[in-house]
This record gives structure tokens, C-alpha cells and sequence, in this order.
């Protein structure tokens, strides 16, 4: 078995690769469950930041990568049982340390064992964006407590669909538009939209279309498959992994560098 970092993320295929996708996601869903096991020493705050980030809304596969992606996406959904009673199995051999946790825990784990029920390859990275929020917004920009939580929720990214489901949330994350397509060349490529909307000033502080290829980066804390569709698709949303970030930690007083 490959010996895997606790702060690697990576999609879910069922290849038998050096990658074991499987395991991996099982050591995730441990280590973001420890992660928010420790976070109890910040119960007695109030002013929580609250996050809200939601399933891409639609993603377009041109027919020259229907066959990957749809195959890709069957995988993951097959695994989705065992990936389910993964997290939860880790909560309940643990339920004095899970009840001991503040509310705003609680609710962070219980979106992500729902997403899981639910999982995608394309909601797996609202997974991995709520994952790396919840992870920087504590280290290093120390912002506690906070609440990130992910749904399977969808939005078409208007001002006038956010207001109706902002509630008490700060922020909202969406990916309203994603396309995989292959170029001329026959290069697979992901081209996605990213927005972060303000729920109390009704307005969207970050829309940007990025690209990213099939190319694997040495990203500190997800990693995707070589080669594959889940590496476009996580690369052309990466970058504005840090510039919602950005934006959440000056709401809060703090920043952060790349």
C-alpha cells in the first residue's frame, strides 16, 4: 500500500493504481473528522464564519470525453457505500468524543456524511473545496470558530437564487458552469466557473472562468489522478481555491499568501 500523506485528497475511482483511491478517501474522511474533532476548544465563541458551498450546477461533457467521464463518474459512484460507512463508522466508534463537540462540528460533519451518500464526480469537488476552506480557515488564518458546509444543492449563480438560500450563511461558494472538452490537439481540458457570493450584501465578490488540463499538481493538500478527467476538472477550479479564501479571511481580518 502506498503510504499517502494526511493532508492528501484525491478522487475516487476504484483504479488499482499506486493512488489506492479507495484507502485514500477513507484517510481523508478519518483526518477530516479528527480535524474537526479538535475543534471543540472554541465552543464558547459566537461569532462563527459560516460558509455554505454548493454542488456544480452544470457540467458539460462534449461527446469525445463522454466515455471517460461517464465511466469515471460510475466508479466513484460506486464506491459511495463503503466511502459512506467509512466516516460514519469513525463517528460511531467515537460517540462520546462526537457529542462532546459544539454544534458547528457537528454540522460540518453531518454535510459532508451527507455528500457522501450522494457522491459524484462532479460534487466530489464541492467535497474538496469545503475540505480546503475548513483546513486554511483554521491553519493559518486561525479563523475559529468557523462552519463550512457542503450540500448537494444546486444553483444557477444569480444574486436573486443565492438571497433565497443565503439564511444565516456569510458566504456561498458555487461552480454554476464546467465544461470537459478535448482541443484540436486532443488534449482533455476542464473550463469551470467559480463564484463566492455575499450573503449580506447580496453580491457575487468573485467570478472567474479558469482552465486547467489533466496535468497533476503538487498541491498541498488535494492531489487528483494523472492524466485523468477528475485532474482537469480539479485544476481548472484550484486557483480560486485561495481567492475565495482571500476574500472569506479579509471578512474576518485576516489573509492569507499563496
Amino acid at each position: 500500500m502506498c503510504k499517502l500523506s494526511s493532508r492528501c485528497i484525491a478522487p475516487i475511482t476504484g483504479d488499482k493504481k499506486c493512488v489506492l483511491h479507495l484507502n485514500l478517501m477513507k484517510r481523508i474522511i478519518i483526518v477530516a473528522l479528527l480535524w474537526l474533532l479538535g475543534s471543540n476548544s472554541y465552543a464558547q465563541q459566537e461569532d462563527t464564519v459560516k460558509v455554505l458551498v454548493l454542488s456544480p450546477y452544470k457540467v458539460v461533457v462534449d461527446k469525445a470525453c463522454e466515455a471517460a467521464y461517464n465511466e469515471l463518474d460510475r466508479k466513484i459512484q460506486a464506491n459511495r457505500p463503503q466511502l459512506y460507512a467509512a466516516m460514519k463508522h469513525e463517528r460511531d466508534d467515537n460517540p462520546e468524543d462526537f457529542n462532546a463537540q459544539p454544534w458547528y462540528v457537528k454540522q460540518m460533519y453531518e454535510s459532508q456524511l451527507a455528500l457522501l451518500n450522494k457522491l459524484t464526480l462532479a460534487n466530489q469537488l464541492s467535497f474538496l473545496f469545503s475540505d480546503f476552506l475548513n483546513y486554511r480557515m483554521g491553519k493559518p488564518l486561525k479563523i475559529k470558530p468557523r462552519l463550512v458546509i457542503v450540500t448537494s444543492a444546486t444553483s444557477a449563480g444569480n444574486t436573486a437564487a443565492y438571497k433565497k438560500i443565503a439564511a444565516s450563511n456569510d458566504f456561498i461558494v458555487n461552480i454554476p458552469a464546467m465544461r470537459i472538452y478535448k482541443t484540436a490537439q486532443g488534449a482533455t481540458m476542464a473550463k469551470a466557473t467559480t463564484q463566492l457570493y455575499n450573503c449580506h450584501t447580496n453580491t457575487i465578490v468573485l467570478e472567474k472562468e479558469t482552465e486547467g488540463n489533466t496535468v497533476a499538481q503538487p498541491y498541498d493538500i488535494v492531489r487528483c489522478n494523472d492524466g485523468g478527467i477528475d485532474c482537469a476538472m480539479l485544476n481548472a477550479i484550484y486557483p480560486n481555491f485561495f481567492e475565495c479564501l482571500n476574500i472569506i479571511g479579509k471578512s474576518a481580518g485576516k489573509s492569507i499568501d499563496r
